[in-house]
């Protein structure tokens, strides 16, 4: 509800207070103790950063007196307590989307928003290129923040005007949803390429020095030999990388790294045709679990419900995080990780995942994951040249996430909504007239808290730099096979203690959900239809007959 016009003249009078030297000292200071924040939690594997805003909500009485006490010191009015406390989560949100890539690079526990950058990640991971990788999710959040935030005032006036659109924001919204889900599950059929296999169950494959002499010539059903490095496994073989390409080999998988010589029987098949119809498959199975675990009462949560946290953290974890856990309990140590090295960073790249961020972050109902589905249909991901399609892929994915935690700060400052669990947080904290100055055409609220993004960003951008390239020396070379189980561990913790027993069905269904992709060839992509069918369900009106049916 906007503010009376009462309001907005103290607001305006507030607004007009001079920002001394002092307050500005102070502003700096919460602003790089929430980037702190965002980059501690940013690196807890499965944390998400409204859990960390949570936190704070609950803290925020003896905060905002800390805070107020803090002023009196500087000689600074009281009334800053809660825009203080507000650039203090608005930073730890922004620094969040930048770091919360290395669990995602590193272990495979994927934030909301980075769901569908796991296994591109990890692809150059295992091929040595987790440097490069690094240097695209820096790189493409980045982009997102400043473009974003090139856009903040312009944005702010223009929906502040007469001109404002938010009603047929509203109304396209449902459409725009049931249109991304639809060419989603039809871009599974949009490759025409032949899959190539060699078979060699019950051929060889033995450890050997690199001998590539000619290009495999692959005829359906006959014999054939490959040599080449081991670059990614998977439950049913791995993939062969030499000088002519990759090539998928089917058996025992040797460790990361390896040299080796495979014989087998060629298999040469056009895609399946049956690849859409299990997308379809996946989409709804995913869509439907969610939208019980959104809108049902879990079973045995009466027993011990935990904290009641989103039910987002098992849902999503366990369709995108822990079956990739489980799948690397076989591999064996990450291969020595160059750094820098081409990260062939496409600035398009990265305005296309600003422009799905600009949705997730502006349109209702809208979350980070649909802005990764809607930058995932801009992608090409099937490209020959799998490293180089995998990077612009993070590219783009990272700058939804950190896109979208800027668009909706100005969503905060025009139609005074919160789109994000940490920017409802800053409603709170705010309140009504907190909300109403930050809503005033380029009032110095808002300025303040467009600095803590920008300062969000630049120590988010340094942080992965720096703290990715730690990481990448501590572990190359060294067998996660401990580290993911003590992470698998933690996650059951976590859920347990946030969700309950009722989250751990949850993460265990979704779990059992997340393991099909790989087996059926398809995407792990059609499992955002956790979130896509439940919000289709709400905007037509099906949600509540739904409901009622499953009651009777």
């Amino acid at each position: 509800m906007k503010a009376e016009s009462s309001e907005f003249d103290d607001c305006a009078e507030r607004e007009n207070a001079d920002m001394d030297p002092g307050t500005m000292l102070v502003v700096l200071l919460f602003a790089v103790l929430g980037s702190l924040l965002g980059m501690g939690s940013g690196m807890v594997p499965g944390m998400h950063v409204n859990t960390l805003a949570l936190l704070l909500l609950a803290a925020s009485a003896p905060l905002l007196g800390g805070i107020a006490y803090l002023c009196s010191e500087f000689g600074l009015g009281l009334e800053l307590g809660p825009l203080l406390l507000s650039v203090l989560i608005i930073a730890a949100s922004v620094t969040h989307s930048f770091v919360d890539f290395l669990p995602s690079l590193f272990l495979g526990i994927p934030d909301e928003s980075k769901v569908l950058s796991v296994l591109p990640a990890h692809r150059l991971l295992l091929a040595g290129q987790g440097g490069p990788a690094l240097i695209c999710a820096a790189t493409g959040s980045l982009i997102g923040a400043t473009v974003a935030l090139l856009l903040a005032i312009p944005l702010q006036l223009f929906m502040l005007s007469a001109w404002g659109c938010e009603w047929a924001i509203e109304l396209a919204c449902p459409y725009f949803l049931l249109l991304v889900s639809v060419l989603l599950i039809a871009s599974e059929a949009r490759s025409k390429k032949v899959r190539t296999v060699l078979d060699a169950k019950l051929g060889s494959i033995a450890e050997a020095e690199m001998v590539i002499s000619t290009l495999p010539v692959p005829v359906d059903r006959s014999p054939g030999r490959i040599s080449g490095r081991v670059v990614e496994r998977s439950m049913h073989g791995f993939l062969l990388g030499n000088q002519f390409g990759r090539w998928k080999v089917l058996g025992s998988p040797p460790r990361i790294g390896a040299n080796v010589v495979a014989d087998g029987i060629w298999s040469v098949r056009m895609r399946s045709t049956l690849n859409p119809l299990f997308a379809l498959a996946l989409f709804l199975a995913s869509g439907w679990l969610g939208f019980l675990a959104m809108n049902v009462q879990l079973p045995l949560s009466d027993i011990y419900p935990g904290m009641r946290q989103s039910v987002l953290f098992p849902l999503l974890t366990g369709l995108f995080g822990f079956p990739s856990l489980l799948l690397s309990l076989r591999s064996r140590p990450v291969p020595h990780q160059e750094e820098g090295g081409d990260a062939s960073v496409s600035f398009g790249d990265g305005l296309k995942g600003t422009f799905a961020g600009f949705l997730a972050g502006w349109l209702p109902g809208i979350s980070s994951t649909t802005g990764t589905v809607i930058a995932s249909l801009f992608s090409k991901r099937g490209d020959s040249d799998r490293e180089e399609s995998a990077k612009r892929f993070i590219v783009m994915v990272s700058a939804v996430g950190t896109s979208s935690a800027v668009f909706s700060l100005i969503a905060l400052a025009t139609l005074e909504k919160g789109r994000t669990g940490a920017l409802l947080t800053v409603m709170q904290v705010l309140g009504l007239e907190g909300l109403g100055a930050v809503a005033s055409p380029l009032s110095a609220d808002f300025l303040v808290l467009l600095l803590a993004t920008l300062i969000g960003a630049v120590l988010g951008y340094f942080a992965v730099l720096r703290l990715g390239a730690l990481l990448a020396r501590k572990l190359s070379g060294v067998n996660l096979l401990l580290l993911n189980l003590v992470v698998l561990a933690f996650i059951l913790i976590l859920v347990t203690m946030f969700n309950g027993i009722s989250g751990m069905l949850l993460l265990m269904s979704a779990s059992a959900l997340g393991l099909l992709p790989p087996l059926l060839g398809v995407g792990r992509v059609h499992l955002t239809g956790s979130m896509l069918l439940p919000l289709i369900f709400f905007y037509f009106g099906w949600r509540d007959p739904l409901l009622l049916a499953l009651g009777g």
